[in-house]
């Protein structure tokens, strides 16, 4: 099947459009968390327009983002083991600033991003003690023992992931 993150709207795929709002966010580097079978993700980003290769997995998108392609083992189970191997593969410096997206958040404007890791980075470079910004989601249904079931999970049981009512929202603690 079609990864959602490759899904094109308006000729753009949702993961080169999230890769344009971070230039435009002035990020300096992404990490994308790969499975090992995932060649149609790897070939979308070495084709993407303003995408050279720097070397083995490491790309440069439009001149101002570093792109490291990280694979992840097979045995990986959800997005906590995603973030403890990119951790444990040292991809990102411990004194790096982090934004975990998920592959298919559709980003209609750029400045949102933009904006929301701006409000970050005033409050990091106040010194505020604590400093952390977050995109918080209803996961609706958990398992026997309170763990959210992912979609995959959801979609088996023949059970919605989401009712409609529920959204998505942004919360900013500082």
């Amino acid at each position: 099947s079609h990864p959602k993150h490759l899904l094109s709207v308006v000729g753009i795929s949702l993961l080169i459009r999230q890769l344009n709002a971070l230039v435009d966010s002035g990020f300096s580097e992404c990490v994308i968390a790969l499975a090992n079978e995932d060649k149609e993700t790897a070939g979308e980003i070495k084709d993407a327009d303003g995408m050279q290769q720097t070397s083995g997995n490491r790309f440069r998108f439009r001149e101002s983002v570093e792109v490291i392609l990280h694979y992840l083992p097979a045995d990986c189970a959800g997005s906590f083991a995603a973030l403890k191997s990119v951790e444990e593969a040292a991809c990102i410096p411990g004194s790096s600033n982090l934004v975990v997206l998920p592959g298919d958040l559709f980003i209609t404007d750029t400045f949102a991003l933009k904006n929301l890791a701006n409000y970050h980075r005033e409050g990091c470079a106040k010194k505020v003690e604590t400093c952390c910004t977050m995109l918080l989601v209803e996961v609706g249904e958990e398992d026997m023992n309170g763990i959210p079931l992912k979609e995959s999970a959801k979609a088996k049981k023949n059970s919605l992931s989401r009712d409609d009512d529920q959204i998505e929202y942004i919360g900013l603690s500082m």
